[in-house]
């Protein structure tokens, strides 16, 4: 089976995005600051928020977006102008090509690096400043290069090099702009979201490459959304254009200077503040309401009714415009790596939600961007270091049922980035006495009445008839509660402080090592105990690029445990120490 989860859920891909951590933001909103990165500040924004209590597990999400389709809306619609940095020898060819026949200056510059306070200035401008100060960086966006950044007046003025180029003491040359029709480049057009090609180039990733490996030579599990479209095109199948060049992630990684290996000791724990609420008045939700009730053609298409009126009546507490918005923007686009404003925009054209402004993930504008998943050029150093972490602290296991077909295609994916694992049993309740055997093995609690969790199921407020038993839903949970007590069964001295649980559908990105370690080592705060590598519908707030904190649904009552948001067991990892009191609160 392709890409995906457990009991029947869409295709998945575990594509985590990945880009550096930051300080936490100055306290004089003044003039631009000169950062120093002891990570010792409170974000001031929080400070006038009320703490909410203490949630017993602290579950973090890996922010969703991922290097998928819609980068191309980073992508070059055309060249407008062309700097090229090189030293003197190939200096003639290029301009020879170019048709330029201005003088050229050679003069000394360099790029910054790390360790240095210039470097620590442009990441922290490039991270934090840009967003929340965007006037003391007059010309650049949050989209400029870290050479944009250094070459600034606003970072001058903190003393760094005027004229950034490519490496230390390489000689920089300037050159005046190109016009757009002096360079022609091809048309290129990475297909998004809505397209046909992009749904076929889904089609392909998620289940082609694994049904059907022979009619796509040349690719495999592990092809990009480029690589795929690419194949298609040339094969004059949907796809009529060429996809533009990956954007690659921007962002300049900071050594970690962690003393944990579970986490970046430096970062300081921090106030969350409450949960987002959308109040929205009676009437709005009424019609909201109605729009999913209703049945009608659009189109050539025709508009299920999803809810019945005595729906109204059960599900008494439920905010009905943020339930289509979750349905029809996220909870129906599984797949597709979209951003909560997109999903909203989606829900408002199916006409089952309203435009008005709510956000599920608080501080979108930090990791609810998909170019925080774009490829990493990783140096060697970063390879070997990442892989001798990884080895060192993180055990893997992945839950299987026995007879799965799917272990080979499993095995195949982990090996081939160099994984090495445990495969662990699932636990499949419709064989007869497994539900005992889980129960008195501890996986499942000895009072747990299955029939009238069943029954409960079935109920109308709880809206589940249409999903049949709840028996995967049980032996799934139980599956993973063996999984995390496998590191446990270790003597504590072979026990390794990370333990990551994959289910055997999922094929992680052929740098997933070293994606993980980027994470853990620079953005995870040391009080986490479970992080979701694959969180679909997240809500709760942006707390680095890459992560967001859980936190409860408020717009859904409790009696459906704020169910809908926060999706995600297709990749876990677990603080090992922390796991016999996380399944206590669970269980």
């Amino acid at each position: 089976m392709p890409r995906g989860g457990l009991g029947g859920y869409e295709p998945l891909h575990l594509r985590s995005p990945l880009s550096p951590s930051f300080p936490a933001s100055p306290s004089s909103p003044s003039s631009p600051p000169s950062p120093s990165f002891d990570f010792g500040a409170s974000d001031a924004r929080d400070s006038s928020l009320r703490e909410t209590p203490t949630l017993p597990v602290a579950l973090l999400h890996v922010a969703r977006r991922f290097s998928l389709p819609a980068l191309a809306l980073l992508g070059l619609a055309g060249l407008t102008s062309l700097t090229l940095v090189a030293g003197p020898r190939p200096l003639a060819a290029g301009l020879n090509f170019l048709g330029l026949a201005a003088p050229v200056a050679l003069e000394t510059c360099r790029r910054v690096q790390p360790g240095e306070q210039c470097y620590k200035d442009v990441v922290w401008a490039m991270k934090l400043g840009i967003y929340e100060h965007p006037e003391w960086y007059p010309g650049l966006t949050t989209q400029s290069t870290f050479e944009d950044f250094q070459a600034s007046r606003a970072l001058q003025e903190h003393g760094c090099p005027a004229k950034p180029c490519l490496g230390p003491g390489q000689p920089c040359l300037v050159v005046p702009q190109i016009a757009q029709t002096a360079v022609e480049t091809p048309p290129c057009e990475t297909y998004q979201f809505g397209t046909d090609c992009y749904f076929r180039v889904m089609w392909v990733m998620r289940t082609g490459l694994w049904t059907n490996p022979e009619w796509y030579q040349g690719l495999d599990m592990w092809s990009s959304f480029e690589d795929i479209q690419h194949h298609l095109m040339q094969k004059h199948e949907v796809c009529a254009k060429e996809p533009c060049p990956a954007v690659r992630n921007p962002f300049p990684r900071m050594p970690s200077m962690s003393t944990n290996a579970a986490c970046n000791s430096l970062i300081p724990v921090q106030a969350l503040g409450l949960p987002d609420i959308w109040p929205l008045a009676e009437g709005i939700q009424e019609k909201c309401f109605d729009e999913m009730h209703a049945v009608r053609q659009q189109g050539e298409q025709k508009k299920e009714s999803w809810l019945v009126e005595e729906d109204k009546k059960l599900m008494k507490g439920r905010n009905w415009c943020w339930v289509g918005f979750k349905e029809f923007g996220c909870h129906r686009t599984w797949s597709d790596h979209l951003t909560w404003k997109e999903m909203q925009a989606l829900a408002v054209k199916s006409e089952v939600t309203v435009p008005m402004d709510f956000r599920p993930v608080q501080i979108p504008e930090l990791c609810d961007k998909r170019e925080n998943g774009a490829p990493i050029d990783w140096t060697p150093e970063e390879l070997a270091r990442s892989k001798d972490w990884f080895d060192k602290f993180v055990s893997v296991y992945v839950l299987s049922l026995a007879t799965s077909a799917r272990r080979p295609k499993a095995q195949q994916c982990l090996q081939g980035d160099g994984i090495n694992f445990t495969f662990v049993d699932g636990i499949d309740l419709r064989q007869p006495g497994a539900l005992f055997n889980a129960q008195n093995e501890g996986f499942v609690p000895l009072d747990f009445n299955f029939e009238r969790a069943q029954a409960k199921a079935y109920t109308e407020g709880q809206n589940m008839g249409g999903a049949g038993s709840i028996m995967g839903t049980v032996g799934c949970a139980a599956a993973h509660f063996k999984a995390q007590r496998s590191e446990l069964g270790k003597p504590p001295e072979m026990r390794r402080p990370i333990t990551l649980i994959f289910e055997d559908d999922v094929c992680p990105e052929k740098d997933f090592i070293q994606r993980l370690w980027s994470l853990v080592v620079e953005e995870l705060p040391c009080d986490w105990d479970a992080v979701s590598l694959y969180s679909r519908c997240p809500f709760g707030r942006c707390v680095s690029e890459r992560l967001t904190r859980v936190q409860p649904d408020t717009n859904e009552p409790m009696w459906r445990c704020r169910h809908g948001v926060n999706w995600g067991f297709q990749g876990m990892l677990y603080r090992t120490e922390n796991i016999e009191r996380i399944q206590k609160i669970w269980q």
